[in-house]
């Protein structure tokens, strides 16, 4: 219920669009989320974005997700290289205990969750400017056909 009332604040704010394009974006390979079994143990798996890792969360083996999930390595990943805390910290709510599917479904859930967030805010940022330079236009138009 808490995180409901939370969530439905979050939707309401709006995200600077440098900031969501950033959380969107890809980064490089060597910066990617290498999905590992165990320490050393590489699935061959890697995201480099968050879409790309709500994607792939989903076929990774469950230990993977245990382990990493364990360790915080999603959420630092998430923190510190894609630059979005508010799904790291959504991500540090999950309650620990689960079994290794309902914790991927979990972790599915909130990222796919919050990328649905973004792309509206994205979407909502980009129609806002869309509308202010339509505004401008007329502006111009009808200052430019005035007579003097």
């Amino acid at each position: 219920m808490l995180e409901d009332k939370r969530l439905s604040l979050v939707e309401k704010n709006r995200f600077p669009k440098t900031t969501v394009l950033k959380i969107l974006g890809c980064v490089p390979f060597e910066k990617g989320f290498h999905f590992c079994t165990a320490i050393g143990n590489y699935t061959g798996i890697t995201a480099i974005s968050l879409a790309e890792f709500a994607q792939k969360i989903r076929t990774v083996a469950a230990e993977s997700v245990s382990f990493h999930f364990r360790r915080n390595d999603f959420q630092k990943w998430i923190r510190e290289t894609i630059g979005d805390p508010e799904l790291a910290i959504r991500l540090s709510w999950i309650e620990i205990g689960l079994s290794k599917e309902s914790l991927r479904q979990k972790v599915q859930q909130k990222v796919e969750r919050r990328l649905v967030e973004l792309e509206k805010s994205l979407r909502q940022v980009v129609k806002k400017q869309t509308q202010n330079q339509t505004k401008t236009i007329v502006l111009t138009k009808t200052k430019s056909t005035k007579p003097s």
